[in-house]
Formats: structure tokens, C-alpha cells, sequence
């Protein structure tokens, strides 16, 4: 039996989720051995905090052109892995475009609540305000 990984993935807002939601896809670690690269792949998530020593980025935010050809498993007729390249970058965010455009995450849902609260808020104090200077004039 094959062990199965319990990670998701560290990209904010990935619905793919991970290997338990979708089998095919392949959990990469962040490559902390180049930090120049590992700083990208932080960026890349859009989060506040990710731990890159235990975190992990789903294959779907990869273009194929990211993975090395797996010479081994083509000769002998094995089933190929994937192995990304030392300068690969997560670079597919379909899900997150989808969600920015349309709004529907929870989490824009939220601010944009809070975004208009806080212009209703400005536009009353400043009404108000005003109407308190028209009052005092004489």
C-alpha cells in the first residue's frame, strides 16, 4: 500500500487542496536548499505566514516546462515522476483569478464588507461633521 501524503497545498486560496482531494497530483516541498528561489515560492502563496520547512505546493501550480524528463523511468517503462527543476516556480493561480474576478471567495467577501463599512462610516462622519459646521456659523 502506498503511502499517502496528508499535506494541502500552502498556495492561499488553491481548491485543488492536495493528494487526498485529487490522487494525481503530486505535493512538492519548498526548495530550501536555494533561498533566493524559496523566497519566491513564499511570495507566491499569498499568505501572511508559511512554514517552507514543512509546507508543500500541489503540481497544479506547474507548468510541464517546470520538470526535469525522468530518463530512468522512460528507459526501463516505468511510470514517469515528477521531479521539478532547481529553478522552477509556481506560476499557475487559475483558482485565484477565478475568485478575484468574481468575488466569491469568503474571504473578499469579507473585505469588501469591511471595505464599504468603513466609506459608509467616512461619509457619515464627514456629513456629519459638516451639518455640526453649518449649525455653529452664524
Amino acid at each position: 500500500m502506498s503511502k499517502r501524503s496528508s499535506h494541502s497545498c500552502a498556495v492561499a486560496e488553491c481548491a485543488k487542496g492536495g493528494r487526498q482531494k485529487h490522487p494525481d497530483t503530486v505535493m512538492h516541498r519548498f526548495p530550501t536548499s536555494n533561498p533566493t528561489i524559496c523566497k519566491v515560492w513564499i511570495s507566491k502563496c499569498k499568505r501572511d505566514f508559511v512554514n517552507h520547512i514543512n509546507a508543500r505546493i500541489c503540481s497544479n501550480h506547474f507548468n510541464e516546462d517546470d520538470y526535469e524528463r525522468d530518463l530512468e523511468h522512460e528507459l526501463f517503462g516505468l511510470p514517469p515522476r515528477k521531479k521539478l527543476k532547481k529553478t522552477a516556480v509556481p506560476s499557475i493561480f487559475e483558482d485565484r483569478k477565478k475568485n478575484e474576478t468574481s468575488g466569491s471567495s469568503h474571504r473578499q467577501q469579507r473585505m469588501d464588507r469591511r471595505a464599504s463599512k468603513s466609506i459608509a462610516q467616512d461619509v457619515l462622519g464627514i456629513s456629519f461633521e459638516f451639518e455640526l459646521f453649518l449649525h455653529i456659523q452664524p
